[in-house]
């Protein structure tokens, strides 16, 4: 008797062991939904046709001869987010969705606050900016101190609050689809139409008729260097002045 009296006092003194408690399966299923959708929209989607809707007079073609491939790749990546987050627990689901949860929410704030610089569909002036290299420099450090913030408070944040943490994330991935679609339907409601029409041949050319042939003399020739960085051209006239001046009739149109 005095024998299992004393190991159930020692047994007394022993500390608790803590446990690391995540999320249950109900409690990741709709972050990680919205997670997945965020992604796969911002990536698949709303990035693909707020190009197309915002350029549509520079392409032959509609928005519907692409979109059966961009819901494919959709569907495909977030599945994928799904099957990687869902099946995690503890301090696997909270590293790996810190960082989907980063991701998400830094591709929304790249492309909508910091890519300076990127003016065009062409990203005409890339790279011209005297600060691209501060730029660069400080966009990484955003995004690392964002991943690395992302996944500290998911392993950090105690249990208690852990409820907070999964509203938090829910409301910021809401907030993510929702400011990206809102442009892109308002985009796609005020596009005008396509170049061509799906299936439309486009004949740009008025007549073939001595296509082939040049005169004698007195041809006119016009070069038309489509999509050239303007920088470059300062850069070679800053170098070699001489260069242009045998061109006559050259035109420098800076805008």
């Amino acid at each position: 008797m005095n024998q299992e009296k004393n190991v159930e006092t020692e047994e007394s003194k022993t500390p608790p062991q803590k446990t690391y408690r995540g999320f249950t399966l109900r409690q990741r299923l709709v972050p990680v939904i919205l997670l997945a959708l965020a992604l796969g929209l911002t990536l698949c989607l709303i990035g693909p046709y707020d190009i197309f809707f915002n350029n549509i007079q520079e392409f032959l073609f509609s928005g519907g001869d692409f979109a059966l491939w961009t819901v494919a790749f959709f569907l495909v990546l977030a599945g994928a987010i799904c099957g990687i987050l869902l099946p995690l627990r503890g301090r696997g689901f909270d590293v790996t969705y810190g960082v989907f949860f980063a991701l998400a929410l830094m591709l929304f704030v790249q492309g909508n606050y910091l890519n300076v610089g990127l003016n065009s569909l062409a990203a005409d002036g890339l790279g011209e900016n005297e600060n691209q290299l501060m730029i660069t420099i400080v966009n990484t450090i955003v995004w690392v101190l964002v991943i690395a913030g992302c996944v500290v408070a998911m392993l950090l944040i105690k249990q208690k609050h852990r409820e907070i943490l999964r509203t938090v994330g829910t409301i910021a991935m809401v907030t993510v689809i929702g400011m990206q679609m809102i442009p892109l339907a308002v985009s796609a409601l005020t596009a005008e139409k396509p170049a061509a029409a799906p299936g439309e041949d486009i004949d740009s050319v008025l007549t073939y008729e001595n296509f082939n042939h040049i005169g004698e003399e007195k041809n006119i020739f016009y070069f038309v260097v489509d999509r050239f960085d303007y920088g470059f051209y300062r850069k070679a006239l800053a170098e070699r002045p001489e260069l242009f001046e045998e061109l006559e009739g050259f035109t420098d149109y800076e805008d």
